[in-house]
């Protein structure tokens, strides 16, 4: 027996010895953790699996340490502590030791949180000293501009609070939110970080340099940093990480030209470059008419990045797209129920309206940005994705260290002139952006060689190169993109830049690696340095509690760099801060190391990271779910399983870019770095063949087929109109597929009529299930029902407790044989709740799973729990008919767990022995079952909820005393009269709005009703709306009216033509016997309150309403979860 065999069992001994769970809602406490929760992945398997997990993992990872060299640098961490030599690599192989640790381990917590303390502490809470003073005799400082100073052509760009609203008394805000020039931060010293404010002095310099004696900047940049040649980065990072890095750096530094000693926007990571350095600027990208918090469409505030290379600028607008998405979400949500779509007409509502989620969504927005600082950005410069780690720092809760002291967090922060001149990232910029940057500098230094430039040239240019920018951020446009008529870019263009930048590898980190196009731009920050009075390099190293250097050499190891600058500098503790950072030895690639930049700066980078965010108390203290929102809390979380090792950047470009980004797209989950090298890097992880590599081409827009003249002409053809969910069915059925995925027609029919004639045996089977339905449901309401003190009436949650538990006993009893954990069995392997998300999650990536952002981990989880119903489905076959085993070990394995569970006749042995009297193969028989278990559970429970819950509105009062009625009746007209209420039940609150087909061939489709028919060509996509559909007054007269005498054939409630569901007359006799029991209780009404909703909201896709619902933990999903109602006994 193999080793997963042993583990397996081991599992569902486990399992089976679990105590039922006592929560109302059949769940353990473990599965309804927030996304934001790092919940154990193995918390459902035995201590033999976890064993069995941790070695697989171990071996994946390697040795927790694999190279000697952490010996001599422990022995100089304990020799010199506060001078460490970071040339013997402690920190990355200390880093890289925590990485291997399992990160819910003890230790693992531990030794992160000594990590984040010491990363933390590199900078002083709050600084110690600023740049520069105040002139006592001056006038108050001005608020920080915009650099050309451009009036607004119109007036029209800012649309502010109305004047109505203006000093209008208002409660304040239930939320924290951020100030818009990052003022209050610290509530205590509310102008820390603010725009405006001086830049901090981090290092007291004591080392006196004379200006006599400092070489010519110049010469420093044409002798030490100017590249001679290109060289890619050795990781293989794209151009894509610079960019993200521009957009960073940008929000963090806005040197005042006026005043050099201020930085005019905020030192936070707050999307200052998105949302503005002032109220000003953040009314000029808001549209406060909408009354929902939006910004104008692909606006943004931050006009230097027009004027750098244009992929930086794109990343931008995905997160101004993600504003408005997670603004129009937040509203169609409404969790506090404060809101109202359309606003509010008064003035003062309105704009109150739109200020709290506007801010709300900024709150979420930059979540998502912080997301990917740890996700992406450190976890690039620590090279975990390269090996396979979807480990991450945590630095934002609270850390008490073993000597009882507290790391405080949320004490602000304010960036500093070294730090401002450590971020000038030149020498990483790929060579197609050289090109770019050199024909942006050639128009505006009039063609004047670049080795000639000088600094009075600089001025100039730039207010030349300023009047190319427009200062409207609705109208601005960068590197020759074109806005549309509603004011977006084509999603083509930005996903052309975007994937340009990912195939575009970065330049290496190095001396003489600057392009000399950036001459005058680092003689200008050399001289910046200069006039701030920065420390010199080993201050700067001495202050971050590394070793100084002893000579040149030590330095940069290459003779002929370390010469030069001896040349220029004399002595190494002269050597300036900024070319001693730039023109530093690497670090080379390996573990704990993968930006590979300078020793000095990797270090300073890393304190920088922490301290921004641990001291910013809206990613600290104020991070929650009050004032995020529930839903919008657990949006930005991190994702350790999306394929990516938890990368964050890829959730947005899936979500504003979904036709650009294949689910699978290396361009998407990899976009840091080539496709080439990750390539390589998954082949090394074994994991590549899960990947596609190619240049993803954009798919068709859906053209829309709405009306049933059109769709049944459609779903009628399979030669012509392909299935999209073929590829996901087989991947749950071993390869198989089901006979609803088959696109030719023997191979369908033969499979259907198998199944129907497997299930459906006799006349008398109809019955029988009928009766299941009929007695579950009533055996449910009875067993799941309660009361609650002081307040009338019997309550159940009709939709979890009892329908979708009806719909899982269909499926585990008479179709698959799973043993089900309940009262009566207590020792069945799952919950009847797990069988149910199951379903759920099998279902919907075989027939939802249409965008990109979860496409990934649908397909993962799915594949590993379809993988367990295979292989119970297959241990039934053999105990109904022992000949059918197709693989050995399942016989081996049904004789243990026969000990745990024996081998009664189950419901579901018949169906299962009539399926294998066919003497088809194993395989093809489970992937029958798999398709129809997943086609017929939680579908029908959706059905089913739905009707209950359009029929229990008070606007269907009418309505429900009719059904109420004819559930007393057993006639056959009433019972007709009541299949009338279903079908119209199920067309005005459908369970599915639409379905997807693909061209294959170029046609036609008729429309009818005198409409023109729309034109495909192979390959396109066709979203045929039923919801609107059967909407339509030519099928349905008076189409908002229920009329339960309408005729039969009038509806495709359960889908058309060829891949029809075969259920329908299954769903048609049996739905209205739940029905029958569920209006046959005594006065049925709502619960009061959220509870006798089913909470939800309509989401518009392709012009069509598809109703999506909140889980428990807030989350949005397809499938309803609750709806309690209240009866009298």
């Amino acid at each position: 027996m193999s080793n997963s065999k042993i583990v397996a069992l081991a599992d569902a001994v486990y399992l089976s010895e679990r105590p039922l769970p006592n929560a109302p809602d059949g769940r353990y406490d473990a599965q309804v953790k927030p996304a934001t929760d790092p919940a154990d992945p193995n918390a459902n398997h035995s201590a033999l699996y976890k064993l069995v997990s941790a070695v697989e993992d171990g071996i994946k990872k390697g040795p927790i340490v694999n190279d000697i060299k952490i010996i001599p640098a422990l022995v100089d961490l304990f020799e010199h502590g506060d001078a460490i030599d970071d040339r013997k690599q402690l920190f990355t192989q200390g880093l890289a030791a925590l990485c291997r640790l399992p990160q819910t381990t003890e230790l693992s917590k531990k030794a992160n949180d000594t990590v984040i303390s010491v990363l933390y502490e590199t900078l002083a809470h709050p600084p110690a000293s600023y740049v520069g003073s105040n002139v006592s005799f001056a006038s108050a400082p001005s608020q920080p501009t915009w650099p050309n100073d451009k009036p607004i052509a119109d007036g029209k760009v800012s649309n502010a609070i109305p004047a109505a609203a203006q000093g209008a008394p208002a409660p304040r805000f239930q939320g924290n939110f951020r100030e818009a020039d990052g003022g209050g931060n610290n509530p205590l010293m509310p102008d820390l970080g603010r725009a405006g404010q001086p830049y901090a002095r981090s290092v007291q310099s004591k080392h006196p340099l004379p200006a006599n004696t400092l070489p010519d900047t110049g010469l420093v940049f044409d002798s030490l940093l100017k590249a001679r040649d290109f060289q890619g980065h050795p990781g293989g990072n794209s151009s894509l990480t610079f960019a993200y890095a521009s957009l960073v750096t940008h929000q963090l530094f806005r040197t005042d030209p006026r005043d050099m000693t201020k930085n005019n926007t905020s030192s936070y990571l707050d999307l200052s470059v998105l949302y503005g350095i002032n109220q000003d600027q953040q009314d000029m990208v808001r549209n406060k008419e909408s009354g929902a918090g939006l910004l104008w469409p692909d606006s943004f505030a931050e006009d230097r990045l027009v004027l750098v290379p244009p992929a930086a600028t794109a990343l931008l607008v995905i997160f101004s797209r993600n504003h408005n998405y997670i603004a129009n979400t937040l509203l169609q949500i409404n969790e506090r129920g404060r809101w109202t779509s359309p606003p509010p007409t008064d003035p003062v509502k309105r704009a109150l309206q739109d200020e709290e989620i506007f801010q709300t969504a900024r709150l979420v927005n930059c979540g998502h940005f912080m997301a990917m600082i740890f996700g992406d950005y450190v976890a690039g410069f620590l090279g975990l994705g390269r090996d396979g780690s979807s480990w991450s720092m945590n630095p934002f809760d609270p850390i008490k260290l073993s000597d009882g002291t507290s790391v405080e967090r949320g004490e602000g922060n304010n960036c500093s002139v070294e730090f401002n001149l450590l971020y000038r990232w030149h020498a990483t910029t790929a060579a197609k952006d050289i090109a770019w940057t050199e024909d942006l500098f050639r128009d505006a230094f009039d063609n004047k060689p670049f080795d000639q430039l000088q600094l009075k040239d600089f001025v100039p240019a730039v207010s030349k190169a300023w009047r190319t920018v427009d200062p409207n951020p609705r109208t601005r446009t960068f590197s020759g993109l074109k806005r549309q008529a509603d004011g977006s870019f084509k999603d083509d263009d930005l996903a052309r830049v975007l994937q340009d930048a990912t195939e575009s590898v970065a330049g290496a980190y190095r001396a003489r690696g600057t392009p000399g196009v950036l001459r005058i731009i680092e003689i200008l920050g050399m001289e910046q340095g200069r006039t701030w009075g920065v420390c010199t390099m080993n201050e700067f190293r001495k202050f971050l509690g590394l070793k100084t250097f002893d000579s040149f050499e030590e330095w940069n190891s290459t003779p002929e760099i370390a010469q030069t600058a001896r040349q220029l500098y004399g002595h190494i503790d002269n050597l300036e801060l900024y070319p001693g950072l730039q023109a530093e030895d690497c670090m080379p690639l390996g573990p704990g190391s993968g930006i590979c930049c300078g020793y000095t700066m990797t270090r300073a980078i890393l304190g920088d990271a922490i301290a921004l965010v641990r001291g910013d108390r809206f990613y600290t203290t104020d991070y929650t779910p009050g004032n995020l929102t529930t839903w919008g809390f657990q949006d930005c979380a991190r994702d350790p399983n999306n394929g990516a090792f938890g990368a964050a950047l890829p959730k947005l470009l899936f979500r504003h870019l979904p036709r650009h980004y294949p689910a699978n797209s290396v361009y998407a989950l990899y976009p840091f770095f080539t496709p080439e090298v990750t390539r390589q890097n998954l082949t090394k992880l074994g994991i590549v063949k899960n990947y596609n590599f190619d240049r993803p081409k954009p798919q068709p827009i859906p053209k829309i087929v709405d009306t049933l003249t059109g769709i049944r002409y459609v779903f009628g053809d399979p030669a012509k109109y392909k299935t999209t969910y073929g590829d996901d069915m087989r991947l749950l059925t071993q390869g198989y597929g089901f006979f609803l995925v088959f696109e030719e027609p023997a191979k369908h029919e033969k499979d259907r009529a198998l199944v129907l004639h497997s299930l459906f045996p006799s006349q008398d089977s109809m019955a029988q299930y009928i009766n299941f339905y009929k007695s579950k449901t009533i055996e449910l309401i009875k067993e799941t029902s309660y009361k609650v003190f002081g307040s009338p009436g019997t309550r159940v949650d009709i939709v979890r407790n009892v329908i979708n538990i009806t719909s899982v006993h269909w499926a585990a009893d008479y179709l698959i044989g799973i043993p089900l954990k309940t009262k009566a069995t207590p020792n069945g392997m799952f919950t009847e709740q797990e069988i149910y998300d199951i379903f759920s999650l099998l279902f919907t990536c075989v027939f939802i799973n249409v965008q990109p952002e979860h496409g990934w981990s649908l397909r993962t989880q799915a594949k590993q729990f379809g993988d367990v119903i295979n292989s119970l489905i297959e241990k039934s076959l053999n105990e109904a008919a022992p000949r059918t085993a197709g693989n050995p070990l399942v016989g081996l394995f049904s004789a243990v767990s026969n000990m745990i569970w024996p081998t009664d006749k189950k419901l579901c042995h018949p169906f299962l022995a009539n399926l294998a009297e066919s003497g088809r193969p194993t395989k093809d028989l489970v992937g029958n079952v798999v398709g129809l278990a997943v086609g017929s559970s939680v579908n029908y429970a959706q059905a089913v909820a739905q009707v209950v819950d359009f029929y229990l509105d008070d606007a269907r009062a009418a309505e429900r005393a009719d059904i109420i009625s004819l559930c007393k009746k057993t006639d056959a007209a009433s019972t007709e009269r009541l299949r009338g209420y279903v079908r119209e039940g199920q067309r005005l609150n459908p369970q599915f709005a639409g379905l997807l087909r693909v061209s294959a061939v170029a046609d036609q489709i008729p429309l009818g009703e005198g409409r023109p028919p729309v034109s495909v060509v192979p390959g396109d996509i066709i979203f045929s709306s039923y919801r609107n559909a059967q909407l339509n007054p030519k099928d349905f007269p008076d189409p908002y009216k229920v009329d339960p005498t309408r005729p039969k054939s009038s509806y495709q409630n359960q889908g058309a033509g060829f891949h029809g569901c075969p259920g329908v007359n299954f769903a048609e006799q049996t739905i209205p016997e739940i029905l029958r029991i569920v209006f046959s209780l005594k006065n049925i009404r709502r619960a009061p309150g959220a509870a006798g909703k089913m909470a939800g909201f309509m989401l518009n896709q392709f012009g069509t309403d598809n109703r999506m619902y909140l889980t428990d933990t807030g989350n949005l999903s397809p499938w309803p979860g609750s709806l309690t109602i209240v009866y009298d006994e």
